[in-house]
């Protein structure tokens, strides 16, 4: 069997991780936090699976533990990057998960991915039994529409290569991961412009090694 799909010996520090993104978000009681963790699923997925396919309804949220995963919009042939998640966030298909229609987006592993998700019912009816856990819930939302501001602001007001090195401190060795078409699309320029901003960062760092 392929060593990745074997049984994951870092589950308990994946919880503790998730249990530490939500006690920073909004503290929860431990019998709280131990009815969640029993409706969570721990899955892997491989380079490229599919999570999220275009034309099913999203019944997941999802917290990424290992890996990147990337919302594509998919429109005329091409994949339109809208976002890259990494690990300690929260995805989905957000649209589709709340509204019950088909989603319009794919969310694809672009390397081998390993997440906790929870089903809609099962966050239903764990916010019909606490009020708290409706807190948490909220909560979440709030920091997941913070960011998604934080970031239409910075694609306004900073320049693509701004934008790059922000991604980049997420995981500096995305390059070597993601292909080229894939981060351009997500920063909104040609695939050309981008080669060019990695080849002045290559040589602004040589220089600053050199000296």
């Amino acid at each position: 069997m392929d060593s990745f799909w074997k049984s994951d010996q870092n589950i308990d520090t994946y919880l503790l991780r998730l249990r530490n993104c939500i006690e920073a978000i909004s503290p929860t009681s431990e019998e709280d936090w131990q009815a969640f963790s029993r409706s969570l699923e721990f899955k892997k997925f491989k380079k490229w699976e599919l999570l999220v396919e275009v034309g099913k309804v999203e019944n997941y949220m999802y917290f990424l533990v290992k890996g990147a995963v990337m919302l594509v919009y998919p429109r005329n042939g091409m994949d339109y990057v809208i976002r890259f998640n990494f690990p300690g966030s929260f995805f989905n298909s957000y649209h589709s998960f709340i509204t019950r229609e088909p989603s319009q987006l794919k969310v694809e592993a672009v390397n081998n991915v390993s997440v906790f998700r929870i089903c809609r019912t099962d966050i239903e009816n764990f916010y019909k039994r606490s009020a708290e856990a409706r807190m948490v819930g909220q909560k979440i939302l709030e920091v997941y529409h913070f960011q998604k501001e934080q970031r239409e602001i910075a694609f306004l007001t900073k320049s693509a290569e701004e934008n790059y090195l922000e991604l980049i401190q997420n995981d500096p060795d995305l390059q070597n991961y993601i292909p080229l078409k894939y981060t351009a699309s997500y920063l909104g320029v040609a695939p050309e412009s981008l080669s060019r901003i990695r080849k002045k960062l290559a040589t602004r760092s040589r220089v600053r090694l050199s000296i």
